[in-house]
């Protein structure tokens, strides 16, 4: 057997997609491969990993950099394929990068792997309308990439139909398979514990959200919600974890900041900034519900694998969600492991919360479900090793 697999990734910050990629990386790694990632330097110019990082360097920011990156690749990705001769190129969806894997699968006849974790063409409509010709330019390269692709790697259904019925993409090809979560970082801690640990008083119920302010996380509906549930318990503190950093797809940010200003939820609200993965679990395991706010956009009609859901089952917390993108049907009903409110309407949603609050049987169990599938489902090993069985190798 061959131990090599290159492995690239067009991602440029810090953030749910690069742990995604590292934890099947280091999957593989550990099961005898030989991984290379190609990588802007930015994301990991302070990881300490096992697999071999290739660091590409890069300039400016969004498209350009990401210009930059593949533009780097077309010269770098074919020395280091002609060196070691990978088995397999595994990557996220790509623009320029398609040119050197185009040469690669002539020359070397090595098997490609195209991993979609959202439909983009359904994600550009929603938050770049204002980038000129942007779609047409990414549009092209979408194709070419599909059209390379031996395999598909895909987290949703409804993104796996969208393929099949947008690119013609032979259904047998494509595998369809969640996020998953990496058991060394994300495990059960005793409450009192972990808020000791975080200095969090004791005198606060604690909820859990872990995103930013990206129209697609739904913070905005999320900051209504606490404003009514504070009408009813006045002990509730909102845990928030991510980046709030100002971005052209940020537009709430502002709306948001003056909302919590104008119903005066400073005080019940704690920031937390970008916090590392291997203490992401403490937030967590402080906390008695976690919670999504998805809000019903077109992008969530192809499905929905977010991170944060196997995470927060693997610290054995209930969940309260919007019921979109099949969500509500993967929590409430499969899973079992929270309940789910419908999308936009507040009430509903904070009584789903006031349930559990009052109910600590019931978030008990939900939470075991949750744990359990997280154990024996969910673990990025297994994830890893059924990419590898489905793409033969």
């Amino acid at each position: 057997m061959s131990s090599k697999i290159i492995f690239f990734i067009h991602t440029v910050n810090i953030s749910a997609k690069p742990q995604q990629i590292l934890s099947v990386s280091r999957a593989w790694n550990n099961m005898g491969y030989k991984v290379f990632m190609f990588t802007p330097w930015e994301i990991v110019k302070n990881l300490n990993e096992p697999i071999k990082i290739i660091k590409i360097p890069t300039i400016g920011k969004g498209h350009l950099r990401s210009f930059c990156f593949g533009l780097a690749l077309i010269f770098i990705l074919p020395i280091f394929a002609f060196i070691y001769k990978p088995i397999m190129i595994y990557s996220r969806q790509i623009y320029l990068e398609s040119i050197p894997i185009f040469i690669l699968k002539k020359i070397l006849r090595t098997k490609y792997v195209l991993n979609i974790n959202g439909w983009r063409l359904a994600e550009n409509k929603e938050w770049r309308k204002n980038y000129f010709n942007y779609r047409n330019y990414v549009e092209i390269f979408y194709k070419l990439s599909y059209k390379l692709a031996d395999y598909i790697v895909s987290v949703t259904k409804g993104i796996s139909n969208a393929i099949v019925e947008t690119y013609n993409f032979p259904p047998e090809n494509i595998l369809t398979i969640g996020n998953g979560v990496n058991l060394d970082f994300f495990k059960p801690i005793p409450q009192e514990n972990a808020q000791k640990f975080l200095n969090l008083s004791t005198d606060y119920i604690y909820l859990f959200f872990a995103g930013s302010f990206k129209i697609w996380h739904g913070l905005d509906f999320g900051l209504r919600v606490l404003s009514e549930l504070l009408k009813k318990e006045r002990n509730l503190k909102l845990i928030i974890c991510g980046s709030s950093k100002l971005d052209p797809i940020n537009i709430n940010e502002k709306n948001a900041k003056d909302y919590i200003d104008k119903e005066k939820l400073n005080d019940f609200i704690i920031f937390t900034g970008f916090i590392d993965p291997s203490k992401l679990h403490l937030y967590i395991n402080a906390s008695t519900i976690c919670l999504t706010f998805h809000p019903n956009l077109e992008m969530m009609k192809f499905g929905l694998s977010p991170l944060k859901i196997p995470e927060y089952m693997a610290c054995k917390k209930p969940i309260v969600c919007t019921d979109v993108g099949g969500l509500g049907e993967l929590i409430e009903h499969q899973y079992k492991c929270g309940l789910a409110a419908k999308a936009g309407n507040i009430q509903d949603y904070v009584s789903k919360v006031l349930y559990l609050l009052h109910n600590k049987e019931i978030r008990d169990n939900l939470a075991e479900n949750g744990y359990k599938i997280a154990v024996e489902q969910l673990e990025w090993n297994k994830i890893a090793q059924k990419i590898l069985n489905f793409v033969k190798i």
